[in-house]
């Protein structure tokens, strides 16, 4: 019983994100137009490996003419990506932030 309680534990052990965290993104955020959206923006970050790609840059610019953009996970998985996050040790979730400029 015990040998199997290990086993166990040690499968969960490897199917938990070691060190990744979550990005969850919000529904809605504001920021200043000019100056680039980034990760920490939009998204509830948790667990340090997350926290340390709060910087990624999802768009350059925010543009001073618009009203509103709208990021999707699927911007964000590439962006991620792109940086050079470890996919597999973190979790993305979220439809899309609304982002009022």
């Amino acid at each position: 019983m015990m040998r199997f309680a290990l086993i166990l534990i040690a499968l969960f052990s490897l199917a938990a994100p070691a060190d990744g965290g979550s990005v969850r993104l919000n529904a809605r955020a504001a920021i200043e137009a000019g100056r680039p959206v980034t990760l920490g923006d939009i998204a509830t970050l948790e667990g340090d490996g997350a926290a340390a790609l709060a910087s990624t840059v999802l768009f350059p610019e925010a543009q001073a003419d618009q009203a509103w953009l709208e990021v999707d996970v699927v911007l964000v998985r590439e962006a991620l990506e792109s940086a050079g996050a470890p996919m597999s040790r973190l979790t993305v979730g979220g439809d899309r932030c609304v982002v009022s400029l």
